[in-house]
């Protein structure tokens, strides 16, 4: 958008008002929200976990094949 050398800065200033007020109280309206809604960190653990926790999966008690939810039917004869 360019400035109209025509029309003066004051009267360009009075029209931007409702917008540059329209912007302050969004931003207000975000900081409000997010004190509200996304402050609350007190039941978040800020501990890390060890190093020897369980991330990794058990292998030692692995399930059978033919009792894998997802392992093919047996062959009917």
């Amino acid at each position: 958008m360019s400035h109209r050398p025509d029309l003066p800065v004051e009267k360009e200033a009075k029209r931007h008002k409702p917008a540059i007020i329209a912007i302050i109280v969004a931003l207000a309206a975000a900081v409000i929200a997010f004190l509200v809604f996304g402050a609350d960190t007190s039941d978040v653990d800020m501990e890390p976990a060890p190093a020897d926790s369980a991330a990794t999966p058990d292998v030692s008690q692995d399930t059978p094949a033919e009792t894998a939810p997802d392992a093919e039917p047996a062959p009917a004869n």
